[in-house]
């Protein structure tokens, strides 16, 4: 999980802030998807909060 983890802040890190708005909107399904097999992400639901959870 913790590789998961940093995958994601990985990549949200890479991106600007306006990109980052785009892609958590286009992931948001498969983000949410994470949340409830895992139990163990939390996503918000505005798209402008998930980077700060991961």
């Amino acid at each position: 999980m913790a590789e998961l983890k940093a995958r994601i802040t990985l990549c949200f890190k890479k991106l600007p802030r306006d990109q980052v708005r785009c892609a958590c909107s286009r992931f948001q399904s498969r983000l949410k998807t994470v949340v409830e097999v895992r139990g163990v992400l939390r996503v918000e639901s505005k798209p402008t909060q998930y980077r700060h959870y991961f």
